[in-house]
């Protein structure tokens, strides 16, 4: 429930109005009223409103006429409609015409906050399903098939497996894609018309993590004050992507185990469990086996996890991508800032290739949408559009010193070092991972030949 959802009740008697307004204000819903259809009309135009709560009957225009104007003007705001003596027939023309639910006079404080509290999480459920289309329609626009051989075996794997019921686990560095992976994944699975819903493990609040993948009932703890869906019920028929699933307690991975073993949830404060049919796949920055020997994934998790395992590459281990990633974002970023984009530049072309991406994909992407914006209409990136750190970078493979007598190949290492570390922002796992050593021998680099002080 949002504590600031607006309720609009519209109702010709004082009375009502201010018994539903009593009924709901303590649960923290804002609730304005109005007398009549034309005042509600108004008020929609000025103000947003989560749910109206009209009554059929009404001096003008009636509730029902009103009704039908909100669904053709605001279908995304649920009307419930307040119909006298159980008027059945009234009330099924209503829901004909799109209301959502109805209540019939005498009515309790408890039937009018079961109402709003069931409109509420359908227009939620509604938004998000809209906005999650949204957002796997953009992702399958960012789905572009590398000329490297890395990304070709990726899609392959990807549309051997998105066929199937099995749950995949994908790994990669941050910003390699591996959400978009998922939502490819599901794009092409049997689920396709169903929920994508994309959850960041790390970002759960570790008190309220549980709560959010599984739900919870009212009163189950402290600020509780209504029935919850988890997210693994919202994505029930559809897919669930669990990014940095490592990221969550032992104690909710062994839930999650349950949950999947069993196909059922159950809220917490609730004793019974719900049914649901739902695809896990999960992601972390580091493959599996490592997170298990590192203490931060359950071993049976990864065991029911683990059996269909994709890894994404670093950007700098496909290089043969980033002309085709490059101009594909670009023509993104020219479609969206409706301006013309002639192509890169050789030189342009030499810089990104250079550049050793720590960001990886999303770096690159960043770097597009700058040079979209920059770039003259109809013209070439050239390097100056492009950021300073790329243009000036001359890449792990073209670096040169200025010196005045010869190096020992200590001191070049080192240097060397310092040069990888610079480009990835002294980020010592990145650069460890670029220049192919542990993070010690790293270290060791960087000291043993340093100037003394």
């Amino acid at each position: 429930m949002n504590a600031k959802a607006a309720i609009l009740v519209v109702d010709d008697e004082e009375g009502a109005r201010v018994s539903i307004t009593r009924a709901l204000e303590p649960l923290g819903y804002a609730v304005h009223s109005v007398p009549s259809a034309e005042e509600c009309l108004a008020f929609l135009k000025r103000e947003n409103v989560d749910v109206v709560l009209c009554d059929v009957r009404l001096d003008g225009m009636d509730g029902l006429d009103l009704q039908k104007r909100i669904h053709a003007e605001y279908p995304d705001i649920p009307v419930v409609m307040i119909t006298a003596y159980a008027a059945i027939e009234t009330a099924v023309r209503a829901l004909k015409q799109g209301a959502y639910d109805y209540i019939s006079k005498p009515f309790s404080a408890e039937e009018v906050r079961g109402a709003i509290r069931r409109a509420l999480e359908s227009r939620r459920l509604r938004l998000e399903n809209d906005s999650l289309r949204g957002v796997v329609q953009d992702a399958q626009e960012e789905i572009w098939i590398g000329e490297s051989a890395a990304s070709r075996r990726l899609y392959e794997q990807s549309a051997q497996v998105a066929d199937s019921k099995a749950t995949v686990f994908i790994s990669g560095e941050s910003g390699t894609g591996k959400e978009i992976l998922a939502r490819h994944l599901h794009a092409h699975s049997p689920r396709r018309g169903q929920v994508f819903v994309a959850v960041n493990c790390a970002s759960l609040p570790e008190n309220l993590a549980d709560s959010q993948l599984f739900g919870h009932v009212r009163g189950a703890f402290t600020g509780a004050v209504s029935n919850q869906r988890g997210y693994l019920e919202m994505a029930s028929g559809g897919t669930l992507f669990l990014d940095e699933l490592s990221e969550l307690k032992t104690e909710v991975q062994a839930k999650l185990l349950r949950a999947l073993d069993e196909h059922k949830v159950r809220r917490l404060g609730c004793e019974r469990e719900t049914a649901v049919d739902v695809r896990i796949l999960a992601a972390a920055q580091d493959v599996p086996e490592r997170l298990v020997e590192k203490g931060k994934l359950r071993a049976d998790l990864f065991f029911r996890l683990g059996a269909i395992q994709l890894r994404v590459p670093p950007l700098r281990e496909r290089t043969q991508d980033i002309p085709g990633l490059a101009l594909h974002f670009l023509r993104r970023f020219s479609r969206e800032l409706k301006k013309p984009i002639g192509g890169l530049e050789t030189e342009s072309l030499s810089c990104l290739q250079d550049y050793p991406w720590p960001g990886n994909v999303r770096e690159l992407k960043n770097a597009m949408e700058r040079a979209a914006i920059f770039v003259q209409p109809g013209g070439l990136v050239g390097p100056s559009d492009l950021p300073e750190k790329v243009r000036v970078a001359t890449g792990p493979g073209h670096v040169s010193f200025q010196v005045h007598s010869p190096l020992s190949l200590k001191e070049v290492s080192r240097l060397y070092t310092e040069h990888v570390l610079s480009l990835c922002k002294g980020n010592q796992t990145q650069a460890a991972k670029i220049l192919e050593v542990a993070p010690s021998t790293l270290w060791r680099r960087r000291t043993e030949s340093a100037p003394p002080q």
